[in-house]
């Protein structure tokens, strides 16, 4: 059978139907985007938190020389992490910028108030984006990897800091602190001092081209821009649902949702889709299976839903319940003190005993 504008017609019905818009697959990954290289040390830095061998780690790290800094934290709460970047603050003077994800750690008013009154930005990646902050994802990894095989985490770090950063030519020491640092293997002290050299912003805005251009030869296309009071449908716990465009976060590729019960929430690009199907939120007391029904979402629908005749109970069915008596507490055991000192309990199959 063909009929004019069938094909058409079959793409509105699908693009409709709410049990596709569900089940649809994530977004194709979109081109990498060319982040800010700064043009001195510890002007832009990343923070992340992770575990290993049931311990937690702040780690730090300066988007310019790549010079890591790693903390031991004995709680995550986020005074406590904000003690230590201050420690680091005082050492290495404040940055501009500070990007993390949005953890309870930075993303609560005690982190707001630290970043107010040491008067520097603070960038957080969209939910469930570690993309967003990818400079400390990578170091984490690294990191993890060099502790697990560690004897001396200390001597590992000095390690790490003094060796050479590929295509760049200079360790994260000699870009950080202008010089190399001394280890346990015998260095001339001509190559302990500083050196400065003009070439390095040049080098790392090259290396990172480079490793753009290489991840997008498979990232050509982009996502379109979403608009305000858009649907769409957004990435929340593994499944789509629905949500409504309120406006585009000042970050790139990032938009602020808002759900039907009105919830608002921030997500990436890679996890918003544009839909016209109008899709049915069960209530909390039905269980969120699918198929999802193409009816409107209103209340009768539920209430019929909640009054039907298989969950009514009869007058004869009330009369067969037992009724429920409140009983008073049990007695606790009575204690008996014996001549030597020795308290004795009565069992409780005694309790309904009567002693004379």
């Amino acid at each position: 059978m063909y009929w004019p504008g069938m094909i058409t017609q079959i793409e509105d019905i699908v693009s409709e139907c709410p049990i596709c818009a569900v089940h649809q697959r994530q977004n194709e990954k979109e081109p990498l985007l060319v982040t800010e290289t700064p043009d001195r040390p510890w002007s832009i830095i990343s923070c992340d938190l992770f575990e290993l061998h049931g311990n937690h780690y702040l780690i730090t790290i300066d988007h310019y020389s790549k010079w890591p800094e790693l903390v031991k934290l004995q709680t995550l709460s986020s005074s406590h992490t904000t003690v230590h970047l201050k420690s680091q603050f005082a050492r290495y003077g404040i940055p501009d910028k500070l990007i993390s994800d949005n953890g309870p750690q930075f993303a609560c008013a005690t982190f707001t108030e630290f970043s107010k009154d040491y008067g520097f930005s603070h960038i957080t990646t969209s939910p469930h984006f570690p993309q967003g902050n990818g400079q400390a994802e990578r170091t984490v990894q690294t990191v993890k990897n060099m502790l697990k095989k560690a004897t001396d985490p200390y001597k590992v770090l000095l390690a790490y800091r003094n060796t050479n950063i590929e295509d760049i030519g200079m360790s994260p020491a000699q870009m950080f602190l202008g010089r190399r640092l001394k280890t346990d293997l015998p260095t001339t002290v001509p190559l302990l001092r500083q050196s400065h050299s003009t070439e390095v912003e040049d080098r790392l805005k090259s290396r990172k081209l480079k490793q753009v251009n290489d991840a997008n030869i498979k990232r050509r296309n982009e996502l379109r821009k979403l608009y305000k009071s858009e649907n769409v449908i957004m990435r929340h716990n593994n499944q789509w649902i629905p949500a409504t465009v309120v406006e585009q976060h000042h970050t790139p590729r990032s938009y602020v949702l808002q759900t039907p019960d009105g919830r608002k929430y921030r997500r990436n690009r890679q996890h918003i889709k544009p839909t016209s199907a109008k899709i049915c939120i069960p209530a909390e007391s039905e269980e969120v299976n699918i198929p999802l029904s193409n009816s409107n979402c209103d209340t009768e629908s539920r209430l019929s839903a909640n009054n039907s005749p298989q969950k009514e109970i009869s007058n004869k069915q009330k009369d067969a319940i037992p009724l429920k008596v409140a009983l008073p507490p049990e007695k606790p055991p009575e204690i008996h003190i014996t001549r030597s000192g020795r308290q004795v309990k009565q069992p409780s199959k005694y309790a309904d005993y009567i002693t004379t």
